[in-house]
């Protein structure tokens, strides 16, 4: 058994993450249809200084993040990444563990909570991790990362998303053959407004050997 990880220091850029706006890519698919329709993504801020060791981050805000309707519960996908984005295939994320630096300036989350996803682009379904809801350290960067487990077990994650028409898939599935992921806000009254900034992204995740 080795040890994997995947890792987002925000020392340099981005590193690919991204805000997705539900709200104008529907615009989008309701003008051009179906032939001329594609997702609209803004990039984060970068900062080069600031961070959780006065490195970089990045940051979005309200401006660029918008309601994802069609997921129920609603949801905000406020810091994503497609693996294709950076010529990825799909990763195996079943029972990995997360580890992340999250920060809120002015973040009024509207009586909601932040979750972080999975999803598969191929099987059409994204599930949410519920079990536990993510805290997020208010105007300064907590003293610790926020530690999480991807358990394979469906009683703490819920589907939020299948494309209409299609099978949903199970959550080992999803895990199985993840190709994004990212943090989403649900469970709010309204939309959530202000700065949500991240940084020192990390998945480790376990691969058997033959």
């Amino acid at each position: 058994m080795i040890n994997q990880r995947l890792h987002n220091t925000f020392d340099h850029d981005t590193e690919m993450w991204h805000i997705y706006d539900a709200e104008r890519s529907v615009a989008m698919l309701k003008e051009l249809g179906p032939g001329g329709f594609h997702d609209i993504y803004h990039a984060p801020t970068w900062e080069r200084t600031g961070g959780v060791h006065n490195s970089g981050y990045i940051w979005a805000d309200d401006a660029r993040w918008s309601l994802d309707e069609p997921e129920t519960p609603r949801s905000v996908l406020v810091l994503m990444i497609w693996r294709q984005w950076y010529m990825r295939g799909s990763v195996n994320l079943r029972n990995a563990s997360l580890s992340v630096f999250l920060r809120g300036d002015d973040l009024d989350l509207k009586g909601g909570h932040c979750r972080f996803w999975v999803q598969s682009r191929k099987l059409s379904s994204r599930w949410h991790l519920s079990g536990k809801p993510l805290p997020i350290a208010r105007g300064i960067w907590a003293d610790a990362p926020v530690q999480v487990k991807l358990v394979d077990d469906e009683s703490q994650w819920h589907r939020s998303w299948t494309v209409p028409g299609m099978s949903p898939a199970s959550l080992k599935e999803v895990l199985s053959d993840v190709e994004a992921y990212g943090f989403a806000f649900v469970g709010f009254s309204e939309k959530p407004t202000g700065h949500f900034a991240m940084d020192e992204f990390e998945l480790k995740l376990e691969e058997k050997r033959g």
